[in-house]
């Protein structure tokens, strides 16, 4: 059974205030932090069912 990853107030709000504290030092890794969870949610609620071959489906950390 699938499950769907949703968003909750307090926790985007928590996400944005560990990404403020971050961007005092790098402005640069608070954004690829928030870009990171957000995708990391998009492709949990894919479920990988959205890529159309393997080629796409290989997955990189960088």
């Amino acid at each position: 059974m699938a499950r769907k990853v949703v968003w909750t107030r307090t926790a985007w709000n928590d996400l944005e205030l560990v990404a403020e504290f971050i961007s005092r030092d790098s402005e640069y890794y608070a954004t690829a932090l928030v870009r990171e969870a957000r995708d990391a949610v998009r492709v949990a609620n894919l479920g990988f069912s959205g890529f159309r071959n393997s080629e796409n489906a290989k997955m990189s950390r960088w």
